[in-house]
């Protein structure tokens, strides 16, 4: 006989699958018309399909009662766009690492509007478009990383995320981060590190709440006072440099923001200490004075010793700690043209 589940009522095995609920928690019916794929395993609604050559035609005979699908692993198409046949509307996990997707249909996640765990990692995906993600309402975890080929996020692209907890989007060619990208996210972690980040505009992160930003591992040399603009709730801000932590949110406290200031550069000033200022504009001041003095000896009152080997190896020498003065005076001037600022 048949035993139900969490009770000691039993039924005949004629009684399984014959269209009447008779346990207490109706799991005599339970799984009735659920058939398993001979490339797949199955345990109940669970079903494993990786490395299984799965084709996208193959994923319309997986039963769309299915709570857990793998499909890791498995080259879908030729083409490398990715969509759902029919719709799953009891899903809520669904693995699909390293199947070269290229592409994904707009709107193709509202047949899944259930899912919890969503990993695309390690595809070829190049775009993600505001309407990629549209309708996952209940998604907590999403893994965008490795996919090498990423280059563009619309913005607006994880608006409609509203339960996510974390997302990463790493060892990507994102290259560009557009105003409100991230718009209408409150996580917990945000990691868009190990890019080939180069520009972030003003507002990029506007409207997004994160406790955690990492954006290190990113070469990042255009931007404004305004890259942080609209950043909500961070705690701790992982930067490329310190001069990113000058523009950080006015809530967020220094030492939250990393990496830390040098011995010499602040927020303020080239060289943060007035010691460090006057002694500066000393050493410059003797390394052109001195050196120059020495040339002009040389070559007005010497001219002998400059055709020893010792005499111009002197010269040379004075010559080129005369330049090293015109590069500190250099650092010096721009030092003080941009104190306080």
């Amino acid at each position: 006989m048949y035993r139900c589940s969490s009770s000691r009522m039993c039924l005949q095995l004629s009684q399984i699958c014959d269209g009447n609920r008779q346990c207490p928690f109706g799991d005599d019916e339970d799984m009735c018309d659920f058939g398993c794929l001979d490339k797949c395993d199955c345990e109940r609604y669970i079903v494993h399909c990786r490395t299984g050559n799965l084709t996208g035609a193959d994923l319309q005979f997986i039963p769309n009662t299915a709570r857990k699908i793998d499909i890791s692993s498995n080259p879908l198409t030729s083409s490398g766009l990715f969509s759902f046949p029919k719709t799953f509307p009891h899903l809520v996990v669904l693995l699909a690492v390293n199947c070269k997707i290229r592409d994904i249909t707009d709107y193709t996640f509202t047949k899944t509007r259930h899912l919890i765990t969503l990993d695309l990692s390690y595809n070829q995906i190049s775009q993600i478009k505001n309407v990629t993600f549209f309708g996952l309402t209940l998604l907590q975890r999403l893994n965008l990383r490795g996919n090498s080929k990423l280059d563009i996020i619309e913005p607006h692209s994880f608006s409609s995320l509203r339960l996510l907890n974390r997302l990463s989007i790493t060892q990507t060619k994102l290259s560009e981060i557009l105003p409100e990208t991230f718009a209408g996210l409150d996580i917990d972690e945000l990691d868009i590190s190990g890019n080939e980040i180069s520009e972030v505009h003003n507002y990029a992160f506007n409207d997004l709440g994160t406790r955690v930003l990492k954006i290190q591992g990113n070469d990042i040399r255009e931007f404004d006072s305004g890259i942080f603009a609209g950043l909500r709730a961070v705690r701790r801000l992982e930067t490329p440099a310190f001069k990113f932590c000058c523009y950080r949110p006015s809530s967020l406290p220094e030492e939250n923001c990393y990496p830390h200031k040098d011995e010499f550069s602040s927020c303020d000033d080239l060289m943060r200490n007035s010691a460090l200022q006057t002694l500066l504009w000393i050493v410059c001041v003797l390394a052109l004075v001195g050196n120059l003095s020495s040339i002009i000896y040389r070559a007005l009152y010497d001219r002998e010793r400059l055709k020893t080997g010792f005499g111009m190896f002197v010269t040379n020498l004075a010559a080129s700690d005369f330049l090293m003065g015109v590069y500190m005076m250099i650092i010096a001037i721009a030092d003080l043209s941009f104190r306080q600022r």
